[in-house]
């Protein structure tokens, strides 16, 4: 403060003004470094961001690639198989027999796809998605995880009615003590008993329910799948090259 009064009261403005502006000037140069150190930080941040976003992406496309769409035509080969048995051709022998049994049970099996989602889940909770400066990307993401998000319940929904209603139902009603056990010193069961399964209605609605979920899932993931390549390419494009 005294460095300010000597000069005006001797009347020196000009070094008072001096002083101003080396004042100002580094304060503003203090400002500007923090500002630029800030800015540098929260890029490098949103690089590793983009980089963990391509990751968990990346990891959706494997399980896709790996085991949803062959657990689908998996299902969707199998119940075409089991629509092939009529009660002139059902399965005769125990190896026939068991071979039946376990396509019933790999038809039933319905494997929802859950997104992997640590990245975003981070970014949200310490509100470091606004570090993404694409703001389209941002809105893409959230697009993305929201969507998969709400139809959760309808895969649950689909996978209770299948697998309740259909695969243990048909397992658990089957006579067959030889098909979960070893064939040594058994004998087949009567025919009679899978012509009983084959002409249930029950059966029947069950393998049309098993086709009707397996082409919806593969519809709507194979749309999921295109959504997440898409994310893949357009986040490699914000990921700095040096």
């Amino acid at each position: 403060m005294q460095r300010i009064i000597d000069p005006v009261r001797q009347g020196r403005y000009g070094t008072l003004f001096l002083e101003l502006v080396v004042v100002v000037l580094g304060i503003l140069l203090a400002l500007g470094f923090d500002q630029w150190r800030q800015e540098r930080e929260e890029a490098v941040l949103e690089t590793e961001y983009l980089l963990a976003l391509r990751a968990d992406l990346n990891e959706d496309l494997r399980i896709f690639d790996e085991r949803i769409f062959p657990e689908i035509e998996m299902r969707l080969k199998v119940s075409a198989h089991l629509r092939s048995f009529t009660p002139g051709n059902v399965p005769e022998t125990l190896q026939e027999q068991r071979a039946f049994v376990d396509s019933i049970s790999m038809a039933g099996y319905m494997n929802t796809f859950n997104p992997r989602r640590i990245a975003m889940d981070d970014m949200l909770a310490t509100g470091n998605l606004r570090l993404i400066s694409n703001k389209q990307l941002r809105f893409t993401l959230l697009e993305y995880y929201d969507s998969i998000e709400k139809w959760q319940p309808y895969d649950d929904w689909a996978r209770k009615l299948i697998w309740e209603n259909f695969r243990n139902e048909f397992t658990g009603f089957i006579p067959l003590d030889a098909v979960h056990m070893s064939a040594e010193g058994r004998s087949a069961t009567p025919r009679d008993s899978f012509v009983e399964i084959v002409n249930n209605e029950t059966f029947q609605r069950g393998l049309l329910n098993v086709r009707f979920m397996a082409g919806w899932q593969q519809q709507r993931y194979e749309a999921i799948y295109e959504e997440a390549n898409e994310l893949v390419n357009a986040i490699e494009e914000e990921i700095p090259t040096s």
